[in-house]
């Protein structure tokens, strides 16, 4: 904690967060105390993008009558928006990504276990931006509609704002 001055709260709060591991996406990309990225991070990536590819196949050839069930399950008690609930995870894996770059975004560089979740966690987002752009084919406007009423933007920015920020970072050490 000694790269935050007492008047950088966010840079504490992002910090601190990110030294420990992250629950709320269930593949938090926390890390210890000692900088080194732990070995549970990251640990359920192969599965994850397993689950998202497995989605993204059932969406293939633009099967309007599933790609509507995975909005809404017509006959159920209970729904669940698919497309509404990747865009969630989407997004929590940004925030999750973003707290790993402000814990290294004062280190001189990043270390190989960083490098390796930092890798593992953007080949799960780029699995679910894939698994979202099938699910919105056909066209399927309804589907279409939700995404464009998400946070899907929010998460967008977030990628937008990390990938030029990770990109200047590793520009300025060719050892990267």
């Amino acid at each position: 904690m000694n790269s935050c001055s007492v008047l950088d709260l966010d840079a504490f709060e992002r910090n601190t967060k990110a030294e420990e591991y992250i629950p709320s996406v269930g593949s938090g990309l926390g890390v210890g105390s000692e900088g080194a990225a732990g070995e549970k991070n990251m640990h359920d990536a192969e599965f994850t993008c397993a689950l998202f590819r497995f989605i993204q196949l059932t969406s293939e050839g633009h099967n309007l009558e599933w790609q509507n069930y995975l909005r809404t399950q017509a006959g159920n008690t209970t729904t669940v928006n698919v497309v509404i609930s990747t865009v969630d995870y989407l997004l929590r894996l940004q925030e999750s990504i973003m707290d790993f770059y402000w814990h290294y975004s004062s280190k001189e560089i990043i270390d190989p276990a960083g490098k390796s979740n930092f890798f593992k966690a953007i080949g799960v987002a780029s699995q679910v931006f894939n698994t979202l752009t099938e699910v919105i084919q056909g066209p399927c406007s309804l589907n279409q509609q939700a995404l464009a009423h998400s946070r899907l933007w929010d998460a967008v920015g977030g990628f937008f704002f990390l990938f030029s920020h990770m990109q200047e970072k590793l520009s300025k050490h060719s050892s990267q």
